[in-house]
């Protein structure tokens, strides 16, 4: 799902497997993973033109599991990571947001 932020958090990504010579690239996509298996979702901010926060939310069967922040100064042209890892079987999803706002969703499983 894209929200109104997009243009500034264009490109996002889930993945279980980084390239090993640069951990903010992505080998593929994935949308299924085993429990206990870390995975990540890679993302980057392009040029925003104010200063400001990118909030990463996990849901787990469609409630917040956690969150993360980081800020972003204006210009900036950044790739970011966060890593993941869910215990049990679950329906996921996570939200990239700037300064309040959904930038995008990207869903996926625990199994």
């Amino acid at each position: 799902d894209q929200g109104p932020a997009y243009l500034v958090i264009p490109s996002a990504i889930v993945t279980a497997h980084l390239d090993p010579k640069d951990k903010f690239f992505a080998l593929k996509s994935d949308t299924v993973f085993k429990p206990g298996q870390i995975f990540y979702i890679i993302y980057s901010v392009q040029r925003p033109k104010t200063q400001g926060v990118v909030l990463i939310k996990w849901y787990t069967n469609n409630v917040l599991y956690t969150s993360a922040s980081s800020p972003i100064n204006a210009g900036a042209n950044i790739t970011g990571q966060a890593p993941m890892q869910y215990a049990k079987p679950a329906e996921g999803s996570v939200e990239l947001d700037w300064n309040g706002m959904m930038a995008q969703r990207l869903y996926f499983v625990v199994r």
